[in-house]
C-alpha cells in the first residue's frame, strides 16, 4: 500500500476476527507531532542502508515507458503501473498489490533505477562566484526534479575545511526533492578526488561538478566550467607554487571535457573559449549563465553610514568589491582614485593587507568585509559601481549592483559587453586616467536597458536548462 506523498499522511489498518470471518479496515491518519531525535538518529544507518539497497539497478527493460496521460490511464490501465504491482507481487509474494501515481505523468527509461549524484562541495565556507552559482541553482534545480525517472543527490564532506563536523538537518530545510548524502572525509580536494567519485562507482551514477573541479577518475557525468582561465592567462598564477594549480587543472580539464556526456558554461565567451583551446570531442557544450534573484533588495542595512560617517555620504562615493585577484585590476581603482583626490572610493570585501598600497591614500575607504545587507545599501547610494576587471567568465557583482540601482562602470572586455550590453559604462582597463563623472554623465543608460539585461538572467532559467541537459542524458 502506498500512502500520499510526501509522508502528509499515514495508513492504519485494524483487523479482526469475527466468526471465521477476517474484518479488514484502513484509514488516513493525518501525521501529528514531532517524532524525538533519538528514534531518528538510531533508525538513520538502516535508512540509508535501505536506500542504497534500493537504488541498484533492478534490470532493464526491452524498452524505454512513456509518460501516461492521467485520462489515458484511467480508461485503459497503466503500464507503469502493472510493472510496479508485478514486481511487488512477485518479491514480496503477497496475494494484492496496489500503486497509487503522483499528478504529473511519469515514465521509465530502459533501465529502471538511475541517479545523478552532485558535488556538494559548495555547500561549505566561503561564497564566491561558483558556490554561488553551485547554492543558487541547486535551489532551483529542486524544483524541476520532481516526479522524475532518475533521483539526484547532494553528496557533502563529513568535516568542513576547519573542522567542523556537518550539520545535515541544516541542509535539508533547502531541498523537497534532491537528498543530503554525508560521506566520511574533510571537505577539500582529495574528498572530491577520491572520496566523492568512488561513491559515485558504488551507486553506478553519473556525478554533476558546478564549480570547475572534477575528479580525474570521472568516467562520464555533467562538467560546469565557468572559465579557463589558467589556459588563457597564465600571467593570473603567478603565486609560488601556482604552477602545481596550473598542471592540475590541465590534467583535470583533459579529462572532463573526453569523459562529460555534457559541458556547462555561463557565458557565449567562455563557451568560445573551451572550443577554441581544447578537443571537446563533439560534446555538447551548453551555456547556463548566472542570475541575480538571490540578491533581497528589500533587504539594507544603512547603518553602515553611520559606522563611517564622517569618510562615507550617500550618493558621493564609487564602490569597489575588493580582490588581489589579477584579473579585478584593483590597480586600475588605485591609480585612478590618486588622480581623483576630490572624490571618494570605497573598497569593501576581501582584506587587501599591505601589498596594495591602499593605505596610502587619503580618499579611498578600505571598510573590509560587508554583510550582504551592508553592500546592498552601499550599492544602492552609490554614484557607480566600479568594476574594471581584465577577464571574467560571466561577472555576477554588476548584476547585483544594477538589481539595486546602481549605474555600473566596467571592463572593456567582450565578455562584459556579452552580459551587460549597453546598460553599462566601459572604460579602458589599462587606462585609468578617465574622470568617470564626465563618462557617466556623457553616457545616459536608460531604464529599459537596465531592465532587458536584468530579464535575461535568471536562476530559474539556466536550472531549467541544466535539468533538460540532465533528462537527456539520463539513461
Amino acid at each position: 500500500v502506498q500512502p500520499p506523498a510526501n509522508a502528509e499522511k499515514f495508513i492504519r489498518l485494524t483487523g479482526s476476527l469475527e466468526e471465521k470471518q477476517m474484518r479488514i479496515q484502513s484509514f488516513l491518519e493525518p501525521i501529528t507531532g514531532v517524532h524525538k531525535e533519538e528514534p531518528y538518529q538510531s533508525l538513520l544507518p538502516m535508512e540509508q542502508a535501505v536506500q542504497m539497497w534500493l537504488d541498484q539497478p533492478v534490470g532493464q527493460l526491452a524498452e524505454a515507458v512513456n509518460p501516461e496521460e492521467k485520462l489515458s490511464a484511467a480508461l485503459t490501465g497503466s503500464y507503469i503501473a502493472a510493472l510496479f504491482n508485478q514486481v511487488q507481487l512477485e518479491e514480496t509474494g503477497a496475494d494484492f498489490s496496489c500503486t497509487s501515481l503522483g499528478n504529473d505523468p511519469v515514465g521509465l527509461q530502459k533501465e529502471v533505477t538511475m541517479k545523478y549524484i552532485i558535488d556538494g562541495s559548495f555547500l561549505y565556507g566561503h561564497i564566491k562566484g561558483v558556490q554561488r552559482y553551485a547554492r543558487q541553482i541547486t535551489k532551483e534545480l529542486d524544483k524541476y526534479m520532481a516526479d522524475k525517472p532518475y533521483e539526484v543527490e547532494i553528496a557533502v564532506p563529513e568535516i568542513d575545511s576547519e573542522g567542523t563536523s556537518a550539520e545535515i538537518n541544516s541542509y535539508k530545510t533547502h531541498y523537497n526533492n534532491i537528498k543530503i548524502v554525508i560521506l566520511a572525509g574533510k571537505s577539500g580536494r582529495m574528498w572530491e578526488q577520491f572520496s566523492f567519485q568512488r561513491y559515485v562507482d558504488k551507486q553506478k551514477a553519473k556525478p554533476v561538478y558546478l564549480c570547475n573541479e572534477v575528479s580525474l577518475f570521472m568516467k562520464n557525468g555533467i562538467v560546469t566550467v565557468h572559465d579557463i582561465a589558467f589556459k588563457t592567462h597564465k600571467e593570473f598564477f603567478r603565486e609560488p607554487g601556482d604552477w602545481h594549480e596550473i598542471l592540475f587543472r590541465k590534467l583535470m580539464y583533459l579529462k572532463a571535457f573526453k569523459s562529460a556526456d555534457a559541458i556547462i558554461t555561463v557565458s557565449g565567451f567562455s563557451r568560445k573559449e573551451i572550443i577554441d583551446n581544447y578537443n571537446t570531442h563533439g560534446k555538447e557544450i551548453v551555456v547556463a549563465g548566472n542570475g541575480w534573484q538571490h540578491f533581497d533588495v528589500n533587504s539594507i542595512d544603512e547603518s553602515i553610514f553611520d559606522k563611517y560617517a564622517s569618510r562615507i555620504k550617500r550618493h558621493k562615493y564609487y564602490l569597489y568589491m575588493a580582490s588581489l585577484a589579477p584579473n579585478k585590476n584593483l590597480n586600475w581603482i588605485l591609480n585612478n582614485a590618486k588622480l581623483h583626490p576630490e572624490s571618494t572610493y570605497v573598497i569593501a570585501g576581501e582584506s587587501l593587507g599591505d601589498r596594495s598600497g591602499i593605505e596610502k591614500l587619503g580618499n579611498v575607504v578600505a571598510i573590509g568585509y560587508a554583510r550582504d545587507s551592508e553592500a546592498r545599501a552601499l550599492m544602492k547610494y552609490c554614484k557607480a559601481f566600479l568594476f574594471p576587471s581584465t577577464y571574467e567568465g560571466f561577472g555576477i557583482p554588476p548584476m547585483e549592483a544594477l538589481c539595486m540601482g546602481a549605474e555600473i562602470v566596467l571592463g572593456d572586455i567582450p565578455v562584459l559587453h556579452e552580459i551587460y550590453k549597453n546598460a553599462a559604462t566601459y572604460v579602458n582597463c589599462h587606462k585609468p586616467d578617465v574622470n568617470i563623472d564626465e563618462l557617466l554623465e556623457k553616457n545616459k543608460v536608460s531604464d529599459e536597458a537596465v531592465q532587458n539585461v536584468l530579464s535575461s538572467h535568471s536562476w530559474d532559467r539556466s536550472a531549467h536548462i541544466i535539468a533538460g541537459i540532465m533528462d537527456k542524458y539520463a539513461e
